[in-house]
């Protein structure tokens, strides 16, 4: 279903586990609203399992956009089938590298999560300082640090390389180095995985 200017009011998703699409793994049904420069201002995702049954649904509120269509600030809510809220997420993208801004990969998000609906620093969960830290000379992300605070901690860091970008900006080949902490927050210099993953 389409609005007047082509912009789809209600989706459809169902993801399988195989390539002859006999086994679904979920479904999503996503209902959104446009303002006049045909960007989101709200979206509602609905997912179900491979039984059909209820997962969560996730409301979408798209604040602020940059000249690109890149979204600046959005909040997302979690509800479980009791419309019950499970979770509040606030995510603030910043876009320093133009280049990169045009293909739509910000320079840093800060993710911050809280349980229920609202900002009570009370009910604060975590919060992600994801910084892209190189692009390639069309924009895609090289490399990514994420941090992990639990309050004021850091709880881990994740180092990604992606190599061999395609001009979708898909990586063929992802290093992921993750890096945990002491007591106090602080890094431990000492790898605690390592993978690589060939996305072939």
């Amino acid at each position: 279903k389409f609005d007047l200017r082509g912009n789809a009011l209600e989706q459809g998703i169902a993801r399988y586990s195989d390539a002859s699409l006999t086994n679904i793994i979920e479904t999503q049904n996503i209902i959104s609203s446009y303002d006049f420069h045909d960007r989101a201002t709200h979206s509602s995702i609905t997912t179900r399992n491979s039984k059909g049954e209820f997962v969560d649904r996730q409301e979408i509120e798209y604040v602020e956009y940059d000249i690109y269509g890149n979204t600046i600030d959005q909040t997302i809510t979690r509800f479980d089938s009791l419309d019950t809220a499970i979770d509040f997420k606030v995510i603030h993208n910043t876009y320093d590298n133009l280049v990169a801004a045009r293909r739509g990969n910000a320079t840093h998000s800060t993710i911050t999560r809280y349980s229920g609906d609202s900002l009570d620093p009370l009910n604060l969960i975590d919060r992600q300082e994801i910084s892209n830290l190189s692009f390639d000379s069309i924009g895609n992300i090289v490399d990514q640090r994420i941090d992990l605070f639990v309050g004021d901690r850091l709880s881990r860091q994740t180092l990604i390389h992606n190599s061999d970008i395609s001009n979708r900006g898909d990586a063929k080949i992802q290093q992921i180095t993750t890096y945990t902490t002491d007591d106090t927050g602080a890094l431990i210099p000492l790898e605690a995985s390592y993978q690589v993953i060939d996305n072939r």
